[in-house]
C-alpha cells in the first residue's frame, strides 16, 4: 500500500529539519502564520502559489518532472528526424542516444541496473530515487512519445501505444504473448480499502522488460 503523504506533510517535515518556523514559512508564502498553522495541521488550504514558494525555499524542485518529460519528447523529435525506429533505439546506450540527440543530460540518468534494483526504485514506500532518473524509464517515454507522434492523444491512443510497445520488447510472438499475458497496463493498489488506478504502471513495468 502506497504511503499518502500530502503537500503538508511534505512542507512540515523539510521545514522542520532546515529548522525554519511556520512564522519564517508564512513570510515565505505571503500569508498569515494562522494561515500557515491550519494549512499544516490540515485544516484548511493555502494557494498554489504560496505552495510554490515555500518550495522553492525548501529545495523542494517537482520541475524536473517536467524537463525530463520534455527531453523526452525532444529526444524523440531528434530520433524520428534521424531515422530511427523503436526497435533500433530499445537497444540504444544512455551515451548512443545523448550523442545522435545532442543532449547530455541523458548520461546523468541512472544505468546498469538489475531487477532487483529497479524493484527497489519503483518502490514507491522505500526508494530515494524516482524511477524516472532510471535511463530504462526515460527510454520507454522515449519510445512511447515515438509511437504517439503525429496522433492525437487519447486514452485508447496511449494504450494502443503501451500494447505495441509490448511487441517491440518480445523477441517472439510467443514471448509477445507472454508479456501481454503477464504485464497488466494499469496496475491497481489499495488505499483505505479502496483499489485505484496507478496510470504510471504501464511505462513502469515496460521499462523493467527493458533490463530483461
Amino acid at each position: 500500500m502506497s504511503q499518502r503523504l500530502d503537500f503538508s506533510d511534505i512542507i512540515k517535515e523539510r521545514a522542520n529539519f532546515l529548522g525554519i518556523t511556520n512564522s519564517q514559512l508564512a513570510s515565505i508564502a505571503g500569508v498569515s502564520q494562522s494561515q500557515i498553522s491550519s494549512f499544516l495541521n490540515k485544516n484548511s488550504s493555502i494557494s498554489l502559489s504560496a505552495v510554490e514558494k515555500i518550495f522553492e525555499q525548501l529545495g523542494i524542485n517537482i520541475s524536473t518532472y517536467d524537463n525530463r518529460l520534455n527531453l523526452a519528447k525532444f529526444a524523440a523529435d531528434k530520433l524520428i528526424d534521424a531515422g530511427y525506429e523503436v526497435e533500433k533505439v530499445k537497444h540504444m546506450s544512455k551515451y548512443s542516444m545523448a550523442n545522435v540527440v545532442g543532449d547530455n543530460r541523458i548520461t546523468f540518468l541512472i544505468d546498469n541496473l538489475i531487477d532487483s534494483d529497479y524493484d527497489n526504485i519503483s518502490n514507491e514506500n522505500e526508494s530515494i530515487i524516482p524511477v524516472e532518473c532510471t535511463y530504462a524509464y526515460f527510454k520507454m517515454m522515449v519510445m512511447h512519445c515515438m509511437e504517439m507522434d503525429g496522433k492525437k492523444i487519447t486514452p485508447k491512443s496511449v494504450k494502443d501505444s503501451y500494447s505495441t510497445l509490448k511487441y517491440a520488447l518480445a523477441g517472439s510472438l510467443l514471448e509477445a504473448g507472454n508479456i501481454l499475458a503477464n504485464l497488466a497496463l494499469y496496475e491497481t493498489t489499495t488505499n483505505d480499502g479502496k483499489e485505484e488506478e496507478r496510470g504510471f504502471a504501464p511505462l513502469v513495468n515496460l521499462a523493467k522488460k527493458l533490463l530483461g
